[in-house]
């Protein structure tokens, strides 16, 4: 019984931390009060959600902050 806890027991890496401090574009107007959103990172789409809770317009370069489950948090880059 403890060999199959050994066995059992193995963690698989995600590697989702690679992309934090990536940049993505918004597809979907980023506004956490209708919990909407939607960006655009290294080809494949996201759900997002503003880190500060401002609302981000469609089109715009966003910075991911953190992953969230399957959202990535995202602050706003400055032109």
């Amino acid at each position: 019984r403890p060999l199959a806890r050994k066995i059992n027991n193995k963690k698989v890496p995600t590697n989702f931390e690679l992309d934090v401090g990536k940049t993505a574009q918004v597809i979907e107007k980023i506004d956490n009060t209708k919990n909407s959103g939607r960006v655009k990172l290294d080809g494949t789409f996201w759900s997002a959600r503003s880190e500060m809770g401002e609302q981000i317009d469609e089109g715009r370069d966003v910075t991911v902050v953190k992953v969230d489950g399957s959202k990535l948090i995202v602050t706003q880059k400055v032109s």
